[in-house]
């Protein structure tokens, strides 16, 4: 997001979805204004998801369908904790969702709206050397 500054922010930040749901990603990237008391993200731009088996059918298809919904999201990456495998959402230029799945420790994933790279293998703890 050029000309923004994007802040991290961890699970205990909120996203509000419009539907007034609110989820409460693993990760997250927030381009919105610094608030120091926020307890939710202003303008979440990318949510980071850890599947877990109790919730993974729910986090890969209604979850995903309301997180769609908040206009902000460029990203949304769900983590395969079994494997070095991830499925990436993003908004093309005409903000229709797309989505790849991407496999393999040495892989990377771009995410060229917030300038961000993120490889499996750090993800993972298994540093390609």
């Amino acid at each position: 997001m050029e000309g923004r500054k994007c802040q991290p922010f961890t699970h205990d930040t909120a996203v509000k979805i419009p539907a007034g749901n609110i989820r409460y990603p693993d990760l997250g990237v927030d381009c919105g204004p610094s608030v120091d008391v926020s307890i939710a993200a202003c303008e979440p731009t990318l949510v980071v998801d850890i599947l877990p088996s109790n919730t993974r059918t729910f986090d890969q298809t209604d979850k995903i369908e309301e997180y769609k919904t908040v206009e902000t999201l460029e990203y949304i990456l769900l983590i395969d904790p079994d494997g070095p495998q991830v499925r990436l959402y993003w908004r093309d230029d005409t903000r229709a969702w797309s989505t790849t799945r991407v496999t393999g420790i040495e892989a990377t994933v771009d995410l060229p709206k917030i300038g961000a790279t993120l490889s499996l293998a750090e993800m993972y703890g298994d540093p390609v050397t």
